[in-house]
């Protein structure tokens, strides 16, 4: 059984907008030079990019690929060990707003990290982000009991650092 968290788009908001604009100048002008072509494959490249994680339950291995157009996956698998550990923190990236009055308001937009910590706590690898704290605890206990390895402690008490990514 397979597990499929889309982590990012690659290109961000900035990439689907200037995609879907490449894909329709490439429609309208396609019937009149092969240039409209290479303009939505090329907007379909920005559009449809992105990075998720990829978990193969039955086999007990992990893969974070980028996903080419949406299907073309490029990434290696890497087994997951019993002794690693699950961890589950949040984040709380801020951004400046300016509203109508000419004031700037500091508004911090809070998501949940779901992490895989290697044994040697060394390297951390993403998993789940999302913005529920409920769907990102349910998560945490469905990956330890499919992969069978350990929640790691402090994970639902906010002990650990505020990461910020």
């Amino acid at each position: 059984m397979y597990l499929r968290y889309r982590l990012y788009r690659v290109y961000d908001i900035g990439g689907l907008v200037f995609g879907i604009l490449m894909i329709t100048l490439g429609c309208i002008t396609i019937f009149k030079s092969l240039s409209g072509a290479f303009l939505i494959i090329f907007g379909a490249y920005l559009v449809f990019t992105d990075s998720a994680c990829v978990i193969d339950v039955t086999h007990y291995r992990i893969s974070f690929p980028y996903q080419l157009f949406g299907f073309i996956n490029i990434g290696k698998w890497m087994y997951v060990r019993r002794d690693m550990e699950l961890l589950l923190t949040e984040t709380k990236k801020p951004f400046k707003v300016r509203c109508a009055s000419n004031r700037i308001i500091d508004v911090s937009d809070a998501k949940y990290l779901l992490l895989l910590y290697d044994s040697k706590e060394k390297k951390s690898f993403l998993i789940l982000k999302t913005k529920s704290k409920g769907k990102a605890e349910k998560e945490l206990v469905r990956l330890s009991d499919l992969l069978d390895i350990q929640i790691r402690e402090g994970s639902f008490s906010g002990q650990y650092k505020v990461l910020k990514i």
